[in-house]
């Protein structure tokens, strides 16, 4: 990926979890040259992706958030940011939003309290993920996003 500073987005609500989180990843991230980049809000977020899509790999969001909510927020990076790995963090069962979060390809889902270990297993995994993303197809549109566009894309399913 050349010398792009690349990112993992941190997005909630409560400081405290955004300040935890990004605590006990830091040292993971830097193992992976990831600089960690926090949101207080999905508008906040969408605010940092203007200024970083392309270079943001992964996306650990809440649920539950005021305003637009984590998986709106998921839904809509999967379109836009095709490339986005995103992980949902929550601590309530709201199957509506769960179902929503399907439209994403969310790459899984973390209950809060997490246990640190599986957090970075998760994150291991989508970063993984994120890296074969780049390596198969670096740019190519997603065939959702080509749909979402109003292309007509090969079904591959």
């Amino acid at each position: 990926m050349g010398g792009r500073r690349r990112y993992l987005l941190l997005v909630d609500d409560n400081p405290a979890i955004i300040a935890a989180l990004a605590r006990e990843l830091q040292a993971w991230s830097q193992e992976r040259s990831l600089s960690i980049l926090t949101a207080s809000s999905a508008e906040e977020a969408l605010e940092l992706v203007t200024c970083h899509g392309q270079d943001i790999l992964i996306v650990l969001s809440d649920l539950r958030m005021s305003g637009m909510s984590g998986a709106d927020l998921l839904v809509g990076l999967s379109l836009s940011h095709p490339h986005m790995v995103s992980l949902l963090l929550t601590d309530v069962i709201d199957l509506d939003e769960i179902l929503k979060t399907s439209k994403a390809d969310v790459f899984g889902v973390i209950s809060k309290p997490w246990d640190t270990w599986n957090l970075r297993l998760e994150l291991t995994m989508a970063y993984e993920t994120a890296e074969n993303r780049a390596i198969a197809s670096p740019g190519a549109y997603s065939e959702r996003q080509l749909r979402a566009n109003g292309s007509d894309a090969p079904s591959f399913g």
